[in-house]
């Protein structure tokens, strides 16, 4: 008798652990990932036909402008913890950078930094043979944005990294995805997914010291300036590629 009690209760301790570890992997619960997330001027280029190449021409480095603008990519660094079977909950901190108009070509670019820091939550599709930290999964991230703005002179003219008229502010933003991890190799990983998100100004303290006007025809966007506008874009569709490693 006293048997078949211990043995049942480590049946059900086994069945109670099995659904509350994060057992993909063989049990790793920590997850690292460094993702490189294609901004939306690709996706602006595929759906409006046009990208404002324009911004990198001021510089004439000689380097096509279009290529730059549709390689402008976002550079996150992620830890993923997998609190369930099916859920893991991270932090993330991620670096971007764009131009977004032109004053007088040969003079000065408009130009942003965006730092950003966040928390992520990913839900693993059981029925579909995902166990955290692997597997098809949806997603949702709440991430503050910091962004310095300044004019950059052509270095032609003013020498590198000469700037003017710095400012900065911050607003929020949320996101929703649908994506996959899997194993390279390994405990080497990789991350795809298609996100979709939106910047909430309301919350933040955005004020422009340089304000403009609208960019003529910018779709969708209403009548913002020209750095929400481009902030807009480059937040409203992103595509994530990524390696990662569970130690």
């Amino acid at each position: 008798m006293k048997k078949a009690i211990v043995l049942a209760l480590i049946l059900i301790l086994g069945i109670y652990s099995g659904k509350t570890q994060g057992i993909g992997l063989s049990g790793k619960r920590i997850s690292v990932f460094y993702d490189f997330d294609y901004s939306g001027a690709f996706a602006a280029f595929i759906i409006f036909g046009e990208v404002d190449g324009n911004y990198y021409n001021v510089l004439n480095d000689k380097k096509p402008s279009n290529i730059k603008t549709l390689t402008n990519i976002q550079h996150t660094f992620r830890v993923d913890y997998a609190l369930l079977r099916n859920i893991s909950i991270g932090g993330l901190a991620a670096y971007s950078r764009d131009a977004y108009e032109i004053i007088e070509p040969a003079l000065f670019t408009r130009n942003y930094q965006v730092f950003s820091y966040g928390i992520t939550l990913k839900d693993f599709f059981l029925k579909r043979g995902g166990i955290a930290p692997l597997g098809n999964y949806m997603g949702m991230k709440f991430v503050l944005n910091t962004v310095n703005a300044h004019n950059r002179g052509n270095p032609k003219l003013y020498g590198d990294n000469y700037r003017e008229h710095e400012f900065s502010f911050h607003f929020p933003t949320i996101g929703f995805s649908l994506g996959r991890q899997g194993v390279l190799a390994n405990k080497l990983l990789y991350n795809v997914s298609f996100e979709v998100g939106m910047n909430i100004y309301m919350l933040g303290n955005f004020e422009d010291p340089w304000p403009s006007a609208h960019i003529p025809g910018a779709p969708l966007l209403g009548n913002l300036p020209p750095i929400l506008n481009t902030l807009n874009r480059n937040n409203q569709f992103r595509l994530t590629f990524g390696v990662g490693i569970a130690p």
